[in-house]
């Protein structure tokens, strides 16, 4: 891991850390894989000073609280065969090829606002 830590997790979640690191097993697995998933969403691949360093930890970080919670397990109990949903005009299309509830989850609110605000998403927006 290159930027984000058990440490880190740890001071995010605060007195929920313990809960969370028991049901994910592997906290440093899971911090590795979230952390190499969300280093593909931002423009360049790479945070590029102190402040979108701190920025993406704490996406990673709100992104695997996310991953473990309820929204997540939910979706682990949708049939493998289910590719896409509409619901009242809604549609949504899940990828096929991944079998697994985070991936399927998407990337949640908090850590997009983190990338999005500190410029990590699009090329050409720099706040360092």
């Amino acid at each position: 891991m290159r930027y984000v830590s058990a440490d880190g997790m740890q001071e995010y979640l605060g007195e929920n850390y313990f809960d969370w690191e028991d049901s994910v097993g592997d906290a440093d697995r899971a911090l590795e894989d979230c952390e190499t998933r969300l280093l593909a969403y931002i423009i360049p691949n790479a945070p590029q000073c102190e402040e979108q360093i701190a920025a993406f930890c704490r996406a990673v970080y709100a992104q695997l609280e996310y991953e473990s919670g309820e929204a997540a397990s939910e979706l682990k109990d949708m049939p493998s065969g289910l590719t896409g949903f509409t619901v009242n005009g809604f549609s949504a299309t899940l990828d096929a090829n991944s079998g697994d509830a985070a991936s399927r989850a998407g990337l949640c609110r908090s850590a997009f606002a983190e990338l999005l605000y500190s410029g990590l998403l699009y090329r050409g927006v720099i706040s360092c």
